[in-house]
């Protein structure tokens, strides 16, 4: 997909996976909960994501971990999307990342 989109020319901002609030997923009853409901895998794909976008050339933002710092349970409203505040705090990220980078002055 990078690849694709390099080739097009665009540049891009490939943004990191948002934590989830873990607390708010129960267990599903067979000792474990899905994929996607862990932080723990959260950040493993995270890992892979930054390796393929910027071996790919396009600039990435870790939001992941601001957000983790920053208490996201209160930024989700149902453990996994953003609430308003959730995504206010994500569009001020990648504002100041674009400006970070020059793509905005």
């Amino acid at each position: 997909i990078f690849a694709r989109l390099k080739a097009l020319g665009p540049s891009v901002l490939v943004c990191s996976v948002l934590p989830v609030a873990e607390s708010r997923f129960p267990n599903d009853g067979g000792g474990g909960r899905q994929l996607y409901h862990l932080n723990a895998d959260v950040e493993r794909y995270n890992t892979r994501l930054k390796a393929a976008a910027t071996a790919a050339g396009h600039a990435f933002l870790d939001i992941y971990t601001p957000a983790q710092a920053a208490g996201w349970i209160d930024h989700v409203y149902d453990g996994g999307h953003p609430n308003a505040r959730g995504h206010q705090f994500i569009a001020d990220h990648v504002f100041a990342e674009l400006k970070r980078i020059g793509w905005l002055t």
